[in-house]
C-alpha cells in the first residue's frame, strides 16, 4: 500500500504533441506565435482543468509552462503567461481516437491561416467534420496511434464523442492514450466471472480513479499498475 501511494504521488499528466492531419508537421517552434513545424522543433502540451468545468487550459511544457492564449485581436493564438482568463480556456472535441478539434471559450475553433502562418479562430466546421481544424494527438516521439483519414473516416469516428470520457481523463481535455468509455464498459462486463472480494477491490479502484480526475490523467503504465494492484 505504501508503494502504491508513493507511485501515485509521483505520476504526471499525459504529455502530447499535436500533428497536422495530413502533413508531417507539428505545432510549435516559436516562443509567441506557434506554427506547424518539424518534429524536433515542435512543442509538448499538457491539458489541465480550468476554472470552468469541462474546459481546459493547455500548457506548453517545454516553454516555462506558458499556455495557449487568444491575443487581444480575438483571433490569433499565442503562447502567454497563465492568468485563467476566458481567452486561455479551451475544449477538445474528439472526432476519433487521438483525432481532435480545439474550440475556444471565446467561440470558434483553431485552424491555420496559411497566408499569415498563424493559428486563428474560425467558425467551427461542424458540418464539414472540422476538415481544416483537425489535429492528431501523438506521443512525444511524434507517433500517432489512431487510424483512418478525413476522406475514409477516422477510425472509431462514430465513437468519437466517447474518447476523453474515462475515469482518468480530464473533462474537456486530450483524453487517454489507452482507455475510453467503451473499454471501461467492456471491463465491467467481466465482473460476473470474478469473486465477490475481487469485484469489491476493483470497485474501490474505480472509485479511486474517479477522485484522481481533477488533478489530471496518468500514463498507461500507471493505469496498468493500478489494474494489477486491484485485481
Amino acid at each position: 500500500m505504501l508503494l502504491f501511494f508513493t507511485i501515485f504521488k509521483n505520476v504526471v499528466c499525459r504529455q502530447v504533441r499535436l500533428k497536422h492531419s495530413i502533413e508531417d508537421y507539428y505545432v510549435g517552434g516559436s516562443d509567441f506565435y506557434p506554427i506547424f513545424n518539424y518534429l524536433d522543433q515542435s512543442d509538448v502540451f499538457i491539458d489541465e482543468p480550468s476554472p470552468i468545468p469541462g474546459k481546459i487550459v493547455i500548457l506548453v511544457a517545454n516553454k516555462n509552462n506558458k499556455v495557449w492564449d487568444i491575443e487581444t485581436s480575438d483571433i490569433n493564438m499565442i503562447y502567454y503567461t497563465r492568468h485563467n482568463g476566458s481567452n486561455q480556456i479551451f475544449k477538445v472535441i474528439h472526432l476519433g481516437k487521438d483525432v481532435v478539434a480545439i474550440e475556444s471559450e471565446l467561440g470558434g475553433c483553431l485552424e491555420l491561416n496559411r497566408e499569415l502562418n498563424r493559428f486563428q479562430l474560425k467558425p467551427c466546421q461542424r458540418k464539414e467534420n472540422y476538415r481544416a481544424q483537425t489535429f492528431l494527438i501523438t506521443d512525444l516521439n511524434g507517433k500517432w496511434h489512431g487510424s483512418g483519414s478525413y476522406e475514409t473516416g477516422w477510425g472509431g469516428a462514430a465513437e468519437g464523442e466517447k474518447w476523453g470520457q474515462c475515469s482518468t481523463c480530464i473533462q474537456g481535455g486530450f483524453g487517454s492514450e489507452q482507455r475510453n468509455l467503451n473499454e471501461m464498459t467492456t471491463n465491467f462486463s467481466f465482473w460476473g466471472n470474478r469473486s465477490s472480494s475481487s469485484q469489491l477491490n476493483q470497485m474501490k479502484g474505480q472509485e479511486l480513479f474517479s477522485h484522481m480526475q481533477p488533478s489530471g490523467h496518468y500514463p498507461g503504465y500507471f493505469q496498468n499498475f493500478i489494474k494489477g494492484f486491484i485485481s
